[in-house]
């Protein structure tokens, strides 16, 4: 744009009349330079050819402006870095700690599945805990032909040992002559309760009256000079494992009689799963004759039981035992015992659980008892 210069226009005469015409067309064509493109501004003449010429230069900067204003930049990326990192205080002791953590589970993995869960460690510390718990519950369950035999006792070991059961029988001789009579004993050292809580016989007896013996406590106390022993605790007590709530020096000693004796041996031991918890089962063959010299240890270091059926030598001829243990894995229990040819199932549970156990006071004798109920018949 071409523009007078500050000394020029201040004339009064021609010259200055000339400029300021020349200066206002030059602008005009400027303008429209700008506003025009190059093939409008055909003509002939120099001065049509530098206008063209000026109005090419002017769309090519508009255009090269948009295109700029439009193109989208490519994001550049920066080599590898091949610096040796800058292991600082803090990363150090992260290092540490995950190393730690691994050697950590590792060893717990090992520790688990070679010493924790080995099968002879397992049955060392089931046998080892069923000997130190103040209590523990075993429901018995056994079928036959034509009955059928469920019971749940409650052993007790301390404060006072006591035995607690409640045992249903049933047996049918005919179909629709079922009889179920369900009892309930208590067992001390020294004396047996028994009562029959519920007795249901068959449409043929229905006319009879039971109520002279349901719901009546029978009691019989133990007496050494008449030989009259109180039976229900011993039954109670003795199974192929020992329970009880040994001192350290009884169990130390007790243990040393089943390593001695080794009643207890296996074909094979399998890990499974039961309830969502991992258990060990035991195809076990227990030798009779050094089981009862276990038994026999055991009432000669508790003083509880009796041992006059407990001699070795009477059972020495006495066939294996072939049973199944399943032991939990985790809390080191005895789940349960499957004695497989006689159909015996018990289950163990309720290890510590206190219960109170009430002794009646209002009895008749045992004998008593039995003759009603032998009048009913």
């Amino acid at each position: 744009m071409i523009r007078a210069l500050p000394w020029q226009g201040r004339g009064r005469g021609f010259e200055s009349l000339y400029l300021h015409q020349l200066v206002f067309i030059q602008n005009l064509l400027h303008y429209r330079v700008l506003k025009s493109k190059p093939r409008s501004l055909e003509g002939r003449g120099p001065c049509s050819r530098l206008l063209r010429t000026q109005a090419t230069l002017v769309h090519m900067a508009k255009k090269t402006t948009t295109r700029r204003k439009l193109s989208i930049t490519r994001p550049t990326l920066k080599k590898p870095s091949f610096k040796k990192p800058n292991w600082g205080v803090k990363h150090l002791m992260m290092l540490m700690l995950l190393v730690a953590v691994g050697l950590f589970g590792s060893s717990g993995v090992y520790l688990y599945n070679n010493v924790w869960t080995d099968p002879n460690r397992l049955l060392s510390d089931m046998l080892e805990k069923s000997i130190e718990t103040p209590s523990v519950q075993r429901v018995i369950t056994q079928e036959s032909q034509q009955s059928t035999v469920n019971q749940t006792l409650y052993l007790s070991f301390s404060p006072n040992l006591v035995a607690q059961s409640s045992t249903k029988l049933e047996q049918a001789a005919r179909v629709g002559e079922e009889t179920a009579v369900t009892t309930e004993t208590i067992g001390t050292r020294t004396q047996d309760f028994v009562r029959y809580s519920a007795i249901s016989v068959p449409a043929t007896q229905k006319n009879k009256d039971f109520s002279s013996v349901v719901g009546q406590w029978g009691k019989r106390e133990k007496n050494d000079e008449k030989n009259i022993p109180a039976t229900f605790l011993n039954e109670a007590l003795f199974s192929v494992i020992p329970f009880g709530d040994l001192t350290k020096e009884q169990r130390t000693q007790l243990l040393a009689q089943i390593k001695d004796s080794k009643p207890y041996t296996y074909d094979k031991a399998e890990k499974k799963i039961q309830n969502h918890r991992p258990v060990m089962v035991y195809n076990m063959n227990i030798k009779t004759e050094n089981l009862v010299r276990v038994l026999a240890k055991y009432v000669e270091l508790t003083g509880s039981g009796d041992a006059s059926q407990l001699d070795p030598t009477q059972y020495k001829n006495a066939p294996p035992l072939n049973v199944t243990f399943t032991i939990d894995i985790l809390s080191r229990h005895l789940k349960q015992i499957n004695f497989a040819d006689s159909g015996r199932i018990e289950d163990y549970s309720a290890y510590g659980l206190r219960r109170m156990v009430e002794i009646p006071t209002q009895t008749i004798t045992i004998d008593e008892l039995q003759t009603r109920l032998q009048k009913l018949q």
